[in-house]
């Protein structure tokens, strides 16, 4: 009875934990296999209930029902349990599935008709061990055909299990190589039960048992060896070594990094702690806490590997040692990108030079570690955006790069130097260097456009003594700044010393940008002319100049802003605004016939940059009614020399729709027999230069003449600036000048006192 007791127990225990499984398969969520896996375990509690009535009960129609529950639901069971493990195991089509359906239907059926055909089983009882009544099972026919299906759907399952186990990855196999054991033994012991003659059938036993394991596999259970092997892999894959040792300190696994990094093989591996601490040289025994190092190491190739070395102890929960292992990491990359950020945030990107604030950190180092005399010098480049945007980017960089390499091996060494930004640069330098640089010219420049080596590329130095060390060295570099400013339109002069002037020059420079806006707008900006007389007496022309009526200060000259407008780009919207002032001019007189007169204004060469000097001439031209014919327009030699083919194109555009172009100041800075050869040329004016007074007058005569005579061979009218005494005068007209500007016939002077003055008189000798 005990026997029969503890299967009853077993089998109890067994359906509670089927049904336990049943329902936390039901209500989970996002389970693969869970509609599968909840149909196997609810369908094996039926035959599981069935053999439990059998075993436990003496009524014959109780255990009659046991055994319909145990046959039908046996039948359930090896389909659901196969439908599983087509599910796991794909590949099966659709008509296989219903075969096997329509053969459980079939078999269960038959079972079902039992009761009134008598063909498949009855029951009859026995004593069990001379203790109570058990019923056992008398087979007929129908009986053994139903065990030959049951068997073939146990071979079918198995047949499918073992396939799909022999092809899945090994680290998935444990999983289904202990069902498959399950299976393996639940068939033998059925297969005993029923050739043995053996009273109580308790094989349901391993079928429950396979079911619940099923769950726990397939749902639960993360198999051990896939998480050693997939461990194993990821190690592998680490660009990070990795050597793990055992609480004897002896190396066990390296992976593929470490094996590489430090030459480790089968046969050094258990002697790894040793050589890897030499190498930190650092005692690693006995060490229970954490320890990090780094160190660099130079490979083959010469280049220079950066290591952080951690060493890790492994502990359990009570903190007894197990073992630990060494992690290295290599960050090579990351130290070059931080030593690549240090240095980017000391040097500047382009030149390598030191940037601003280092400068200025390594300059006040310098001035305090003594009582020597020292300067700050900056350099800059006369009018570097304009090589720029002539030249483009690139060319203008090269330039850079070209100054940076000229200052760091050239023969003057400074004690400290930078680059500013842009075109500065700024020099710590003491006496001596600026005798050298400014005095002796032992380092003159020769800085020069890469693939234009014919365009002047002018340096500026502005030096600021330094007098007072407790001024700061942005202070000091201002006014080297400053000290430029003075100089910045100058051809001849390349450097400049500061003076206690230059402050308050850059407060009036800016004063005059700021209020530059509303002095167009209030009409403040006026155009003066100055006539333009020749050989005869007789006013043929007038060149527009600019002034401005400043209520503070009265009648401004050009001087006090127009070079402060050239060197920050803003003379464009002055001579914007005198052009149309000059044609609105021309356009009053041309209504009071007074056609025998031309009016001249001046183009700037960064005019060529920022407008469109041919659309803006044609359009005012056309929308004043004036012919070009009537307008010249006097630019200087420098508008030819940069941007040589762009601005030749224009000034062709010009003088094909009738503007005469004219050379101003012929004969100062860079003039050159060649403009006469290249540029469209209508009239040249001769530079005043040659009327002042010099050192050698007879010798500035003959170059003077010399050049009203070529213009002459080359059909150039010429206009002669700056003419002052009737000396002068009779002096032109002799050598064969044809026009004369200048005091001794006039200043400049404002529109009403020039048309009053000059257009009714005839004669003007």
């Amino acid at each position: 009875m005990v026997y029969i007791y503890s299967v009853v127990a077993i089998f109890i225990i067994l359906a509670i934990l089927l049904l336990v499984c049943s329902i936390w398969v039901k209500f989970a969520k996002n389970q693969k296999f869970s509609k599968e896996i909840f149909s196997y375990l609810f369908s094996s509690i039926i035959p599981l209930l069935g053999n439990l009535l059998i075993t436990a009960s003496s009524n014959y129609k109780i255990c009659l029902l046991g055994y319909y529950l145990y046959m039908i639901g046996t039948n359930f069971m090896f389909y659901s349990v196969t439908n599983f493990f087509l599910a796991v195991f794909p590949g099966k089509n659709p008509f296989y599935k219903r075969l096997l359906k329509a053969i459980v239907i079939f078999d269960s059926a038959s079972l079902i008709a039992n009761p009134i055909f008598g063909h498949v089983f009855s029951i009859m009882p026995i004593q069990l061990y001379n203790v109570r009544i058990y019923y056992s099972l008398v087979s007929y026919t129908w009986h053994y055909v139903h065990l030959a299906i049951s068997y073939a759907l146990f071979l079918n399952m198995f047949l499918i299990v073992l396939k799909g186990t022999l092809k899945t990855p090994r680290i998935y196999c444990e999983r289904y190589i202990i069902i498959i054991a399950c299976l393996v033994i639940a068939s033998v012991w059925e297969t005993i039960y029923i050739f043995c003659n053996i009273p109580v059938d308790i094989a349901m036993i391993s079928y429950a048992i396979c079911g619940i394991l099923i769950f726990y596999f397939i749902l639960i259970y993360k198999p051990l060896f896939f998480i050693g092997h997939i461990n194993r892999k990821v190690l592998e894959s680490s660009p990070n070594a990795y050597v793990f040792f055992d609480k004897e300190n002896i190396g066990f696994f390296a992976n593929e990094s470490a094996r590489k990094m430090f030459n480790l093989n089968k046969h050094n591996l258990g002697e790894s702690f040793k050589t890897i601490s030499a190498l930190l040289n650092t005692d690693l025994r006995d060490k229970i806490t954490a320890v990090t190092l780094k160190s660099s190491r130079i490979d083959k190739q010469g280049a220079t590997h950066y290591y952080k070395y951690s060493y890790i102890p492994l502990l359990d929960e009570k903190n007894r040692f197990l073992g630990s292992y060494i992690k290295a990491i290599d960050y090579t990359n990351e130290e070059v990108e931080n030593q690549k950020q240090i240095y980017l945030s000391s040097h500047d990107s382009l030149t390598g030079l030191y940037n601003r604030n280092y400068f200025i950190e390594k300059t006040k180092q310098i001035i305090g570690g003594n009582e020597n005399l020292y300067y700050i010098v900056v350099l800059d480049i006369k009018d570097f955006k304009l090589i720029n945007d002539t030249f483009g980017y690139e060319e203008g960089n090269a330039l850079i790069t070209e100054i940076a390499e000229k200052i760091r091996g050239g023969k003057i060494q400074y004690p400290c130097y930078g680059r500013l930004g842009g075109d500065n640069f700024v020099f710590l330098a003491t006496e001596k260097n600026i005798m050298e640089k400014f005095a002796d010219n032992k380092d003159p420049d020769n800085f020069t456009i890469k693939n234009n080596s014919n365009y002047p590329v002018i340096a500026h130095y502005g030096i600021f003594k330094i007098e007072d060390r407790s001024v700061s060295i942005d202070f000091m570099i201002d006014r080297a700044l400053m000290a430029i400013s003075k100089i910045k339109s100058n051809y001849n002069q390349t450097f400049s010393f500061y003076e206690d002037t230059l402050r308050a020059d850059k407060i009036w420079e800016q004063k005059v940008t700021g209020m530059l806006g509303g002095a167009i707008k209030e009409k403040q900006i006026v155009p003066y002319l100055q006539p333009q007389i020749n050989s005869e007496g007789k006013l043929v022309g007038a060149e527009v100049l600019v002034r401005w009526n400043l209520p503070s200060e009265g009648i401004l000259s050009p001087a006090k802003f127009i070079p402060i407008l050239e060197r920050n780009g803003l003379i464009t919207k002055i001579d914007l605004y005198i052009w149309e002032e000059a044609f609105k001019i021309m356009h009053k007189w041309q209504n009071e016939n007074r056609n025998d007169i031309s009016i001249s204004v001046n183009i700037s060469p960064k005019d060529f940059f920022f407008t469109d000097i041919y659309g803006t001439f044609t359009g005012l031209a056309q929308k004043y009614d004036v012919p070009p014919s009537k307008v010249h327009l006097e630019i200087t030699e420098t508008v030819v020399m940069t941007n040589l083919e762009f601005n030749l194109n224009i000034l062709h555009s010009l003088q094909n729709e009738g503007f005469i172009i004219e050379i101003d100041d012929f004969g100062s800075d860079y003039s050159s027999l060649n403009t006469l050869k290249d540029i469209p040329l209508n009239v040249l004016k001769i530079d005043m230069l040659f009327l002042c007074k010099t050192a050698n007058p007879e010798k500035a005569n003959i170059i003077l003449n010399t050049i009203i005579e070529l213009a002459h061979r080359l059909n150039i009218p010429t206009i002669t600036e700056g003419v002052e005494t009737k000396e002068q005068l009779d002096m032109l007209i002799k050598m064969g000048g044809n026009i004369f500007q200048g005091y001794y016939f006039s200043k400049p002077i404002c529109v009403e006192e020039f048309e009053q003055k000059f257009l009714n008189n005839d004669s003007l000798l």
